[in-house]
């Protein structure tokens, strides 16, 4: 949803945004800036790590899978971190140059190319997996870890169920549990139902994996 939101702008070509195409490229901005690190946090601090010690050898012939998605974490990082720059120039300024609607959109097409294969990965072999393999107790102990990186403060038995339920899981945001006492929760949440009600989209994205992409090739 997030990448469709960006992709969508980028077909803008810089033009002057409505007040609600602004507050949604923000909250798209602002999720990939402070939501989506600790996506990769519950992964690669929690998840991966747990995943790795497990003798099954089902597990065994993914690890090579976990090297590659952490590589494209950080592959993403720089494309991430200029979309940022050049999507708050756009809302400061009003508009985007053309060369800065360029370097906008070829920075979304590398991302929407990495994406297609890292997600189908992790919904289709991934999470599964975790599910069947993980122990009740690692999950919620994973799920603790979630809940703590969110908000340190607040972490309570209601709010490790939340994300218990929705560790693997990548529902519409409003159908999304939340621990209405946690303000992380609801603002993301807020968020998300922002992004998803100013750029609906008619069609889902899409759960094939793009065919021969390499992410690492600039």
């Amino acid at each position: 949803m997030f990448m469709r939101t960006l992709s969508t702008a980028g077909q803008f070509e810089g033009r002057l945004l409505s007040d609600d195409e602004s507050r949604a490229l923000e909250a798209a901005l602002r999720y990939f800036r402070e939501a989506a690190p600790k996506h990769n946090a519950d992964e690669e601090e929690s998840l991966f790590p747990r995943l790795r010690c497990l003798p099954d050898l089902e597990v065994q012939r993914v690890l090579v899978n976990l090297d590659r998605l952490e590589q494209e974490h950080r592959w993403a990082n720089p494309l991430h971190m200029e979309i940022d720059r050049l999507g708050q120039r756009w809302l400061s300024n009003g508009r985007l140059g053309k060369n800065d609607v360029r370097a906008f959109q070829t920075a979304i097409g590398k991302l929407v190319a990495m994406y297609g294969t890292h997600i189908h990965f992790e919904e289709s072999v991934l999470f599964p997996l975790a599910t069947r393999i993980l122990s009740p107790a690692q999950t919620t102990d994973i799920a603790r870890e979630m809940a703590k990186r969110r908000n340190p403060k607040r972490v309570t038995e209601h709010s490790v169920q939340v994300y218990l339920q929705d560790a693997y899981d990548r529902r519409d945001p409003e159908d999304r549990t939340v621990n209405g006492d946690d303000p992380a929760q609801v603002r993301e949440k807020m968020l998300d139902k922002t992004i998803a009600d100013s750029f609906p989209a008619s069609d889902p994205p899409s759960s094939e994996p793009a065919p021969g992409v390499d992410p690492f090739t600039t």
